[in-house]
């Protein structure tokens, strides 16, 4: 396998696990290192407890309201019109309004395989804040022929309303994309699908709240 296709192969990976929420990760370990930023954006990485493949961490902000993020991460059936190479998407169980479990696909380049993912997601509100926590729940449903199903998945967001109808987003995710990847490639592109997620899942809700 090429440089070039290792790299494809690793953003496709981690892009589409950006939108999933509790990161299963050392509670103690705080040294998250700074990869880039811009005047709205950090990114971070660092070392994973539980794997070799490291942990991003994004910090931003949108112009919108909480509502209308809530809106667009809860239509899940819309996530392939933002997610990176997301090839399909359904909620497939819904415990209540803010629970729920759903599945999505993510479409891999020749000859990688296809990924599946089945994420079970929990949202609430405190004091304003917006939280969701998920986590996979790969043997929630069957596994599907000519899908290689992600094991592993966890991640955490924290919406907050600040000043000038502007919100802050504070993001972090880890994730094991099943298969066999060697651990350097899928580190390579563990910043660049993120950001370019996250850059689509701006425009969708700021486009959104711009309507209202």
């Amino acid at each position: 396998m090429n440089k070039l296709v290792s790299n494809i192969i690793s953003i496709n990976l981690i892009s589409v696990f950006l939108l999933l929420g509790n990161i299963n990760s050392n509670p103690n370990n705080t040294d998250w290192n700074l990869i880039t930023e811009d005047a709205t954006t950090k990114v971070y990485t660092r070392k994973s407890q539980n794997s070799n493949i490291k942990e991003i961490r994004i910090v931003t902000q949108f112009k919108s309201d909480v509502e209308t993020l809530k809106e667009v991460l809860g239509d899940v059936k819309d996530y392939p019109s933002w997610v990176f190479k997301c090839m399909g998407s359904e909620k497939i169980a819904a415990v209540n309004d803010n629970e729920f479990h759903y599945y999505l696909m993510t479409d891999m380049p020749y000859p990688v395989s296809n990924r599946d993912l089945v994420v079970h997601t929990k949202n609430w509100s405190q004091n304003n804040s917006y939280f969701s926590k998920s986590v996979a729940k790969p043997d929630f449903v069957s596994k599907k022929e000519g899908m290689v199903r992600v094991p592993r998945f966890s991640s955490f967001w924290e919406v907050t309303p600040i000043a000038n109808q502007t919100i802050q987003i504070e993001y972090e995710a880890s994730t094991d994309p099943g298969g066999y990847l060697p651990t350097w490639v899928v580190n390579l592109g563990i910043t660049k699908g993120p950001i370019n997620t996250m850059q689509s899942l701006k425009q969708e809700v700021e486009k959104r709240y711009s309507a209202k």
